[in-house]
C-alpha cells in the first residue's frame, strides 16, 4: 500500500530478484478506478480483491476450493504477461535497482 503514495515498490521478491511477482500491478489497477481499461491493463484479475472479503463467510471447504482457483488465475495470468510484457512495459518491468543486480554489479566490477 506504501506505493500508493510513493514511487517505489514493498514487493520482496521485485526488490530483490528485479522480476515482478504474480500479484505486481495490482495496486496500480485498484489506483486507476475507475478507468476500467486502465486497471485491466495493470493487472487484468484485480477485480479478485472484491472476491477475499465475502469469502470470510463461505465453509472453509469452499474458501480452499476458492483460494486454489485464484491462485491457478493468478499464475496463468503472471505467467501470460511475462511473456508479452516482460521486461520492458510497466508494471512487468525489470528493477535495474534490485539486490539481485547490486550484487551483479559487485561481482562483475572486481
Amino acid at each position: 500500500m506504501v506505493s500508493l503514495f510513493f514511487d517505489f515498490s514493498l514487493c520482496p521478491i521485485y526488490n530483490i530478484t528485479g522480476i515482478p511477482c504474480f500479484s505486481c500491478g495490482m495496486t496500480r489497477a485498484v489506483r486507476s478506478l475507475p478507468d476500467i481499461r486502465q486497471a485491466f491493463f495493470y493487472h487484468p484479475l484485480f477485480f479478485i480483491l472484491a472476491l477475499i472479503p465475502p469469502m470470510a463467510f463461505l465453509s472453509e471447504k469452499k474458501r480452499n476450493k476458492i483460494y486454489i482457483i485464484m491462485a491457478v488465475l493468478l499464475v496463468g495470468a503472471w505467467i501470460i504477461r511475462m511473456i508479452i510484457m516482460f521486461p520492458h512495459t510497466p508494471p512487468m518491468n525489470y528493477n535495474n535497482n534490485s539486490l539481485f543486480e547490486l550484487i551483479r554489479g559487485l561481482l562483475t566490477s572486481s
